[in-house]
């Protein structure tokens, strides 16, 4: 899959938790392609600044994008473990066209322990 990606911390466990939902709720640029994808990754060794794995959570959420309406993206429904001091990234990237890529929404997820 060609396109940009983009990534970013949006969740620290403080504590073990099981993440049994995530959604992204918001705006896309343009008419474009979209994927959302939400990673796991381990918390680094004292003095590493990269995680020592990364792991995909679910599975990939895709879109046809038009530009200016709202939607929604997500999954429900999950049964996945993260460790205290673990991170959940959500990579989001365009997958094809020519307009504008960017996003405008937020991400929310949900939690049992």
């Amino acid at each position: 899959v060609s396109g940009l990606k983009y990534n970013y911390a949006q969740f620290t466990a403080v504590s073990n938790v099981k993440l049994i939902g995530w959604k992204f709720h918001g705006s896309f640029s343009s008419s474009v392609d979209w994927e959302m994808e939400l990673w796991h990754t381990e918390t680094p060794a004292d003095g590493e600044s990269d995680p020592e794995e990364a792991t995909k959570i679910g599975d990939t959420q895709s879109i046809s994008a038009t530009g200016s309406r709202l939607y929604t993206l997500g999954e429900s429904s999950l049964t996945y473990n993260i460790p205290g001091g673990d991170q959940i990234y959500l990579l989001t990237r365009y997958t094809s066209g020519s307009g504008t890529k960017y996003t405008y929404g937020t991400v929310s997820f949900e939690f049992s322990y």
